[in-house]
């Protein structure tokens, strides 16, 4: 039994040193408790894996030391640690790993693999029948998750993390206890009451709604020590022209796009997800009723969802049927003269639009479209510079060209049309965009065709703002 009890007391040392070392510091005594069941619990289900205590607590050691690597390259490239919702990236990235690979450095790569395969040989080579291990294991695991469990959300008001502050929580009780804490937490969450469709009483008559998320966008006179900002013409004139515009105000920064797809799509703010808003398609199905497509299903007899990438991505495949688009576009609607690099270019993605718009101008038309072109990672393929920040801007002016494009044929068209424009989020590019800067893109609404034109009103929205802004348009314009 001593060598059990010596592996597991290594293993939760191990576990408090590299859990403190991000922040410098040791742990409070507070914290001890939740800091000090998570390693219990891990070491029970690795030594129910293998058997063994030693291989147990290498095995508990190698993964411990794999999600701090993860978390602290992450909080150094998008400035928040590891969160639960981010396991789920993992059936992902074994589909698409270029998709994530080409966002870590070649050292990175290798430490990560490295550890991977420390673990996979003690998981499969040290396995034994070694019934008494195995028992120690399934009670050291069930004690250490039970109490968790108890200390986290059975303390009536000294339960802790009542309340999504990921920086905090993770500074104050570590990575491993935020993890499990957050996703039990996740699990309790309560859905909310349904929203009901919108009646076309309540409405102007509005022919065609254009909905714009535009990958990586921000407004260019906000990137930092760049000599030459892109001309952007178009935007320019349509921020300053729009019924409204102003910052678009998102918390995350260099990726999470479906966290600004949903708050527009959904109209959820993080406040009222809690838990779920790290990842909120995790739990879309308990809220379609919120989304824009049905709240607007009795007025726009077409439904359009256009996303020239993967569909399966976040399951849209699967969710955008059921949150009320009646036609779901992906690649297949795009050739290869669309790619602009790697992704479907911008200007192609506004002549599809317009094709959309002409071919179902006998009907209210809802489109919801993604654009792909400025999708990291960002190279020096058609510029003359090896910099990341010259081919990120260029791709910004093809954004312009797609905004121009859009702009001529919504004014040339007799139609009453409303496009609506904004950036998921900013790019993660060292120096010139860094994750503990500003955070905010942009937004703007443009109406086309209405008597009373575009009367401006400068204002900043958060996602789930804009959501309500686009309804209060068509409703009220």
């Amino acid at each position: 039994m001593l060598s059990y009890f010596v592996a597991l007391i290594a293993t939760v040392v191990f576990f408090l040193v590299i859990d403190s070392f991000p922040r410098g510091r040791a742990p409070s005594l507070a914290s001890l408790g939740p800091r000090c069941l998570i390693p219990l619990t891990v070491f029970g289900g690795s030594l129910v894996v293998t058997g063994q205590p030693l291989s147990a607590a290498i095995l508990s050691c190698a993964l411990a030391t794999l999600l701090i690597a993860v978390s602290t390259l992450k909080q150094r490239t998008l400035g928040e640690p590891l969160v639960f919702s981010d396991l789920v990236v993992v059936s992902s990235f074994i589909r698409y790993p270029r998709f994530y690979l080409d966002a870590i450095s070649i050292p990175a790569r290798i430490a990560i693999i490295g550890l991977i395969t420390i673990s996979g040989y003690f998981l499969f080579s040290s396995m034994a029948l070694a019934p008494e291990g195995r028992a120690i294991g399934i009670l050291l695991g069930l004690t250490g998750n039970t109490l968790f469990r108890r200390v986290i959300l059975h303390g009536g008001k000294h339960s802790l993390m009542q309340r999504p502050a990921l920086i905090d929580d993770v500074r104050q009780f570590g990575l491993f206890s935020t993890l499990w804490a957050y996703a039990l937490r996740w699990k309790m969450e309560e859905n909310p009451p349904k929203e009901t469709p919108i009646e076309p009483h309540n409405t102007i008559e509005i022919d065609f709604v254009c909905i714009i998320q535009c990958e990586s966008f921000m407004d260019p006179t906000d990137l930092e020590d760049v000599q030459a900002i892109p001309e952007m013409p178009e935007f320019s004139r349509l921020m300053n022209t729009a019924t409204r515009s102003g910052k678009y105000l998102v918390n995350h920064f260099g990726a999470y796009t479906m966290r600004s797809e949903y708050g527009v799509l959904f109209g959820r703010d993080e406040e009222a997800l809690g838990f779920r808003k790290y990842d909120p398609y995790l739990t879309a199905k308990e809220e379609l009723s919120f989304s824009l497509a049905n709240r607007l299903k009795n007025i726009f007899t077409n439904r359009i969802f256009l996303h020239p990438h993967d569909l399966r991505f976040y399951g849209r495949d699967r969710l955008m049927p059921a949150a009320g688009f009646n036609k779901i576009l992906g690649p297949e609607v795009f050739g290869p003269k669309d790619l602009c690099g790697r992704y479907v270019g911008d200007e192609a993605l506004a002549h599809k639009i317009v094709s959309l718009m002409n071919e179902n101008s006998a009907d209210p038309t809802l489109l919801y479209a993604v654009s792909m072109e400025n999708h990291g990672p960002w190279s020096a393929e058609g510029t003359d510079t090896n910099s990341p920040c010259a081919s990120y801007c260029r791709h910004l002016e093809s954004a312009d060209h797609m905004l121009g494009i859009l702009d001529k044929a919504l004014k040339s068209s007799t139609k009453k049309s409303v496009l609506i424009f904004y950036g998921d989020h900013r790019p993660s590019i060292p120096d010139i965009s860094k994750p503990d800067g500003s955070k905010e893109t942009v937004y703007f609404i443009h109406k086309y065709g209405f008597s009373d034109g575009n009367i401006m009103k400068k204002q900043d929205l958060s996602p789930a703002e804009l959501h309500k802004n686009i309804i209060d348009v068509i409703c009220n314009s």
